[in-house]
């Protein structure tokens, strides 16, 4: 297997697929109390975060979710600069600008994807089973993520990649509220000590977050998808 880029920073790390995978270039359970949403609806937005929407892996992306019945919003990083490093950040404003619209929305929960995803093979899930899945936990779920290499694949784990992600309101403002810590966060698990607002990487801030809530579940099948291409 070629390594990917994203596994040349984080090389303890595989890609496990679970309902979305990357594709192209590639917990104790509770119920919202959330007052005045509406639970019976079968669609939610999908927040996409693309830097082009004529180029084929935003159009291809948006297709595979609209039929899956998602209402698709685009969101468009911001310029701040050429470096690796400045473009990683405005991929992460660009994420964090998706949480914050869920933590503002009048659904219960929001779905955020970057786009280069496609559909696992493994999984028969369908738009109105990831929504009664959402009661089933209060804060947030994978929908696809990278495990540390050896890992036991847990349904409540904690991992990296940030290309299909669900949180509740509740969880969105967990999540920006860890987002802007200016201290030292020592990983609960493993990984490296990190200070969430200038981390400029949002998954590696999601993993941590996650370690420091006890773990998060994992929606769909646990097997990595055929279909997943690892970057050269």
């Amino acid at each position: 297997m070629l390594m990917s880029k994203w596994k040349q920073k984080y090389p303890l790390f595989f890609t496990s697929f679970i309902i979305f995978s990357t594709s192209m270039y590639l917990s104790s359970f509770a119920k919202i109390t959330t007052n005045g949403l509406n639970w019976r609806t079968h669609s939610r937005n999908a927040y996409v975060i693309s830097t082009d929407k004529s180029a084929t892996r935003y159009r291809e992306t948006k297709g595979i979710l609209e039929e899956f019945g998602f209402t698709v919003i685009h969101i468009q990083p911001k310029y701040v600069g050429d470096t690796m490093r400045q473009q990683t950040f405005s991929n992460k404003l660009a994420l964090l600008n998706a949480v914050e619209q869920i933590k503002r929305g009048k659904d219960p929960w929001g779905y955020v994807f970057e786009d280069d995803i496609t559909l696992n093979e493994q999984s028969n899930a369908s738009i109105r089973d990831i929504i009664r899945s959402e009661r089933n936990t209060k804060h947030f779920q994978y929908l696809g993520v990278c495990l540390p290499q050896g890992q036991e694949i847990k349904r409540t784990s904690c991992g990296r990649c940030a290309h299909a992600m669900e949180f509740s309101k509740q969880g969105a403002n967990e999540l920006l509220e860890f987002s802007e810590i200016r201290s030292a966060v020592k990983p609960r698990d493993r990984g490296e000590t990190i200070i969430p607002a200038q981390e400029p990487y949002l998954d590696v801030i999601v993993d941590h977050w996650c370690q420091h809530s006890g773990g998060f579940t994992i929606a769909g099948p646990l097997i990595k998808s055929a279909k997943s291409v690892v970057e050269g």
